[in-house]
């Protein structure tokens, strides 16, 4: 598969992927791993972004994978 990055082009970067445990986010992460970037993964299911990150690991590059979420809360109360 041919890619839009130079093998080096983001060698001493870090990269946040949201959603990045699987499907096109995973794929993206896996073309900025690639490309030389350090990714950081972020997704709701602890173990699916482990995953994930194992997957980047294992390939050679360097990830680590985060479970978090973003809630917002209204400054209103529902009804």
């Amino acid at each position: 598969m041919s890619s839009a990055f130079r093998p080096d082009a983001l060698a001493g970067k870090t990269v946040f992927v949201a959603g990045g445990s699987s499907g096109i986010n995973l794929g993206i992460a896996q073309s900025f791993a690639r490309a030389g970037a350090k990714l950081a993964l972020i997704s709701r299911d602890p173990e699916r972004v482990a995953a994930a990150a194992a997957t980047i690991t294992e390939a050679g590059g360097t990830a680590i994978g985060m479970a978090a979420t973003c809630v917002s809360t209204p400054p209103w109360k529902p009804r």
